[in-house]
């Protein structure tokens, strides 16, 4: 449910340091899993953009080590600042407006970032942009295709009211599936694309998630009808350790700059 600082159009904040640490355990994962099948490299120049709580930028200081660097740039910075790591260069800076902070990078990473802009496009083409010829792009985001299918009660009702704050703040809550063409379209080669669809018991992380998030949207969502008594009862649904929900799916895209 994003994890980016920038401006915008943006209706998740990041003031909320508990709802970051249970995004970053959530999907932590499967990126790990991504940049194992890159293979980063000591040595290698990395960009992460939009780095939210920071668990991704330690994890590239970890692999490139002394010899490389890690820019990560968000628009709130408070949590990267945290990170004592003498590779990491911290950018507070909106990269909609102002750009990203240099090029030549070995590998460019965002998650759950692109679905709010709507410049993703043109942002994404701009990070392939930014790589070194052979160097690896790889984009992680959400697709709700699940949830109206799998859900029900207080968890189709509430949802269905994020997914339209969503797309009146012009974010795509879709963008998952779309990512492999965009990578075609901006010239990427080796594309592989992965979509996962985690299934979680009723008061996993995952879920506590969620009521983070749904509590931060309390405004967004007011205007469908989403009343205290909706987030009571999906408070309570999504609670119970003796029923399964299915999560939003996330596609994870990665993808090579043609060799020089």
């Amino acid at each position: 449910m994003g994890e980016d600082g920038q401006s915008h159009t943006y209706i998740l904040g990041t003031e909320e340091r508990r709802r970051l640490e249970l995004l970053q355990e959530c999907v932590d994962p499967l990126t790990t899993r991504s940049l194992d099948a890159i293979g980063i490299e000591a040595g290698w120049r990395c960009l992460e953009v939009g780095a939210g709580g920071g668990s991704v930028a330690r994890m590239l200081c970890d692999r490139v080590g002394p010899a490389g660097r890690v820019a990560a740039v968000d628009l709130d910075t408070r949590f990267l600042d945290e990170i004592k790591a003498d590779n990491l260069d911290v950018h507070r800076s909106d990269v909609v407006a102002d750009g990203l902070p240099g090029d030549g990078y070995d590998l460019v990473h965002a998650r759950l970032l692109l679905m709010h802009l709507p410049t993703r496009e043109k942002l994404l083409e701009e990070m392939a942009a930014a790589l070194r010829p052979g160097g690896w792009l790889l984009i992680e985001d959400m697709d709700v295709f699940p949830l109206p299918v799998l859900a029900e009660g207080p968890m189709l009702e509430v949802w269905t009211a994020v997914v339209g704050a969503f797309e009146a703040a012009q974010a795509c809550p879709t963008l998952g599936r779309d990512l492999p063409p965009l990578f075609d379209r901006a010239g990427l080669e080796a594309v592989e694309a992965l979509c996962e669809v985690p299934t979680v018991r009723g008061g996993a992380p995952f879920t506590q998630m969620i009521m983070a998030s749904v509590a931060q949207l309390r405004p967004f969502i007011a205007t469908s009808g989403i009343t205290e008594e909706h987030i009571a009862a999906l408070g309570r649904q999504i609670a119970d350790p003796t029923r399964w929900f299915s999560a939003f799916a996330m596609y994870s895209v990665r993808g090579r700059a043609p060799a020089a």
